[in-house]
């Protein structure tokens, strides 16, 4: 499990969690424990490889996304990053055979984005859009814009034989009955979908949800 936590001493720090119930407390290069940017992770995958992104709480944004590898070294993850404009990236999802997904700021809307080794795909829908997971599938989830929780199976597939071609992926909406806004926030590879919804009277509650697609 891998997470983020401020301690009695007041400073911040990612940390992973790990089935030995050890604890082990990290901080993203340049980020310090008594600042405004904090080191969030936000998925981890088998191979102890960990995702997430640089937030600050004042203003809450990512700042920068990056990926801890199991020997405790650092890589930056800004996919789009050389498109002028394009900022606040974080890494949310990474799945056992390296799929990464997650969001930036990109073409003036948050965008959530897939990155399947040099290729990286942006998949805004109408408004704001955001990626949480992905699974081994290359199967993604996130919400737009008002709590609109969406699923696409396997982007890549999208592309045929061309990935330079990029194609407007197939969403399947993910609404909670009755609720009024659903956030999908994990993925496995049987297309089990966890996350939180809320109700009538805006109230916040778990789910899973069984897929019928």
């Amino acid at each position: 499990m891998a997470g983020f936590t401020e301690l009695n001493d007041g400073t911040a720090h990612g940390f992973l969690w790990l089935h030995t119930n050890v604890v082990k407390l990290f901080n993203a290069p340049g980020v310090g424990v008594n600042t405004d940017q904090h080191t969030v992770p936000f998925g981890v995958n088998k191979a102890l490889t960990v995702v997430g992104g640089i937030w600050f709480f004042s203003t809450p944004q990512g700042d920068g996304g990056w990926v801890r590898f199991s020997n405790g070294s650092f890589e930056t993850m800004n996919p789009g990053s050389s498109v002028s404009g394009t900022c606040c990236w974080s890494v949310n999802g990474v799945s056992n055979n390296g799929y990464l997904s997650g969001t930036a700021f990109y073409h003036d809307f948050v965008s959530a984005w897939f990155k399947s080794g040099a290729d990286e795909d942006f998949y805004p829908l109408t408004g704001d859009t955001y990626g949480t997971a992905v699974n081994n599938n290359a199967d993604v989830i996130g919400w737009r814009v008002g709590g609109k929780g969406y699923f696409a199976k396997h982007i890549e597939l999208n592309e045929g034989t061309n990935d330079a071609v990029e194609v407007k992926p197939a969403f399947i909406s993910v609404a909670y009955p009755n609720g009024k806004a659903t956030y999908p926030m994990g993925l496995n590879d049987s297309r089990w979908i966890a996350g939180v919804y809320t109700d009538s009277s805006g109230v916040m509650h778990g789910f899973i949800a069984k897929p019928n697609f």
